[in-house]
């Protein structure tokens, strides 16, 4: 429905927004409402769902525009928000309004910095079709410069978005770092993976949809059952035997 192409790239920017939350808060979700010895369990059936949706993504999507045209990507997404607003509304506990003592606000320059820092990167590589160059060079070191003062700012902040005290614990560090190895993989996959097959192998987009799915696919076959690994061996255990 948007008219021009900047409003389009607005109403996108809108929507990972409301998707960053959605993918942080249903974490928190699970935490608190499901027992401590099914956390795992729960979490695996959360990853399988997530990987569900992922597989279905561009398969759905392929079909989509092969049949419909590109916006019906996303006009198939307003009910299914709707159905999610219904069911959140139905079944997820209520917050209890509690006092809460010693309430130090929101960190904005943080979550400035960190935004205007993951912009800075993300336009360096994928400004000018990947060529690297003279503004790639420079957005890189602002992206630098930005992570700098994020850092210095969460030092500061008497409520940091991030804090940096968490990061001393060895164990939680590698965990944190072998997350965001397979995040950057599984995004960069998901994102320049369609543009690949399409161009350079020249997949019809249906077909794009299918190869696409492989990797969800097994992801979503594999989250129940490593959940219920976890609770029964432990995190550590888990990750011991696999």
């Amino acid at each position: 429905m948007a008219p021009t192409l900047w409003l389009l790239i607005a109403a996108r920017a809108a929507q990972g927004l409301g998707a960053a939350s959605m993918m942080a808060l249903s974490m928190a979700f699970v935490a608190e409402t499901v027992p401590q010895p099914r956390i795992g369990r729960a979490m695996g059936l959360l990853g399988t769902m997530s990987a569900v949706g992922t597989a279905l993504g561009p398969s759905l999507g392929g079909v989509l525009i092969a049949g419909f045209g590109w916006r019906a990507i996303f006009f198939v997404t307003a009910p299914l928000g709707l159905l999610t607003f219904v069911l959140a509304r139905r079944y997820l506990p209520a917050d209890v309004p509690t006092r809460k003592l010693g309430r130090r606000g929101f960190d904005y320059v943080g979550t400035l910095l960190l935004a205007l820092t993951l912009g800075a990167y993300l336009l360096a590589v994928t400004l000018k079709h990947g060529v690297f160059g003279t503004l790639s060079l420079a957005l890189l070191l602002a992206a630098a410069v930005g992570l700098g003062l994020f850092v210095l700012a969460e030092r500061r902040a008497t409520s940091p978005l991030i804090r940096l005290t968490n990061f001393r614990n060895p164990v939680l560090s590698a965990g944190l770092a072998m997350s965001a190895l397979v995040s950057t993989v599984m995004m960069t996959t998901l994102v320049l993976g369609p543009f690949h097959l399409s161009r350079a192998l020249g997949i019809q987009p249906a077909l794009i949809g299918l190869v696409m799915s492989a990797g969800p696919v097994v992801a979503a076959l594999t989250g129940v059952p490593a959940g219920r690994m976890v609770d029964r061996l432990g995190p550590i255990g888990w990750s011991l035997s696999g």
